[in-house]
C-alpha cells in the first residue's frame, strides 16, 4: 500500500515512516521552499529538530536508518542502525552537506 499523501504548499507531501518533508515560509507565509527527505526500500528517517541559523541556513537534525536522500537526489545520508544525522539547506533550500553516524553496537554504564 503507497503511503497516504496531503496537497500542500508546493505539491504532495508523504506521511509515512521513510519521509519527512522540511519547508521554509517568508514572512508572509509563502513557502520559499519545500525538501522531502526519502529513505530507500525499508529504511526510515526522522526529523526531530530544524533550526535557522543567522546566515539563513537551515540545519536539520533526526535519525536515519538506511539511505536517505533530499527529492531523490545525490546527497545521500546513510547508516545502518538509526543513527542521528545533521544535514545543511541553503536559503533557497540546497543540500549544503550533512552526516550520519552509527551507534554502538551496545554500551555499558559503569557508574
Amino acid at each position: 500500500m503507497p503511503p497516504a499523501t496531503s496537497t500542500w504548499g508546493r505539491g504532495p507531501l508523504p506521511f509515512a515512516l521513510n519521509a519527512a518533508a522540511i519547508a521554509r515560509f517568508d514572512a508572509t507565509g509563502a513557502p520559499t521552499f519545500v525538501r522531502v527527505l526519502t529513505a530507500t526500500g525499508a529504511g526510515q528517517v526522522r526529523v526531530k529538530a530544524v533550526g535557522l541559523a543567522q546566515d539563513q541556513r537551515s540545519i536539520v537534525l533526526g535519525f536515519v536508518q538506511g539511505s536517505a536522500s533530499f527529492d531523490g537526489g545525490s546527497d545521500v545520508l546513510s547508516s545502518s542502525a538509526g543513527a542521528p544525522f545533521i544535514a545543511r539547506l541553503g536559503p533557497s533550500g540546497e543540500y549544503l552537506g550533512g552526516a550520519s553516524s552509527t551507534p554502538p553496537a551496545s554500551s555499558t554504564n559503569s557508574r
